[in-house]
């Protein structure tokens, strides 16, 4: 995927954390909008991706379509960046003692991330959800967003590792880690989401809602790395 995709789609899901337990496995099926962009002379249509998550203990699987797949395992300390298209993935340690990572390009240009979480009183029936309404601001560099996130604790899901695996690569930004904790504040799933990000003066719109969620056993193997795959220390701009 572009880089600028990848920037955008991984600070819009990092505010999908929240709480409960992963013990059982859990099924979730979310549908991710972005407007037509056109920034710095480079257009993109509009387009709509679906995101599939699985989790099953200390380990989760989050597949993003044309946006490649993440693997978090909490045994081994470890989130996998997999590129299915050039059969290769990029390790990310989650202990906090482990070398730093190869230099990462978007560093230096996100810089180091601000978020703001803001709970309101507003309440909504979405689904089969109570949910509640949360605001979100996050600054990144030249990016910034504002999002009304609603979200349910009636969704059991673990908080600290769907934040690791949904945070995969922006978790090498210098500060990022320390940003999450705002995060939070957020108690239970994000279910409905729509918000706006600038990127250097061009506004897109951006929204996401969960379609299904389930508590059932996931695919055998689906948490580990496949056969043949080849670990890089990053993977190329289109992943």
């Amino acid at each position: 995927m572009r880089t600028g995709k990848l920037v955008v789609l991984a600070a819009l899901v990092l505010i999908f954390g929240l709480t409960g337990s992963a013990d059982a496995g859990v099924y979730i099926k979310m549908l991710n909008h972005t407007d037509a962009m056109n920034v710095m002379g480079q257009s993109s249509p509009a387009r709509d991706d679906t995101t599939v998550l699985w989790m099953s203990g200390d380990m989760g699987y989050q597949d993003h379509g044309t946006e490649g797949v993440t693997i978090f395992r909490g045994d081994k300390q470890m989130i996998y960046l997999v590129s299915p298209e050039t059969k290769s993935y990029v390790e990310v340690s989650l202990d906090p003692n482990a070398p730093p990572a190869a230099a990462n390009p978007m560093a230096a240009m996100m810089g180091t991330p601000t978020v703001t979480v803001t709970p309101t009183d507003e309440t909504k029936k979405i689904g089969d959800w109570d949910a509640k309404k949360y605001v979100v601001s996050i600054a990144m560099g030249p990016m910034k967003m504002t999002n009304d996130h609603w979200a349910t604790e009636d969704i059991n899901i673990d908080a600290e590792k769907y934040q690791a695996l949904s945070s995969g690569m922006m978790m090498q930004l210098p500060g990022f880690a320390e940003a999450m904790k705002e995060l939070y504040k957020i108690k239970g799933m994000v279910v409905e989401s729509k918000g706006v990000v600038n990127i250097m003066g061009t506004e897109v719109g951006n929204w996401t809602k969960v379609l299904e969620s389930a508590e059932k056993d996931p695919p055998e193997g689906i948490f580990d790395i496949p056969e043949g795959y080849e670990k890089v220390d990053m993977l190329r701009p289109g992943r």
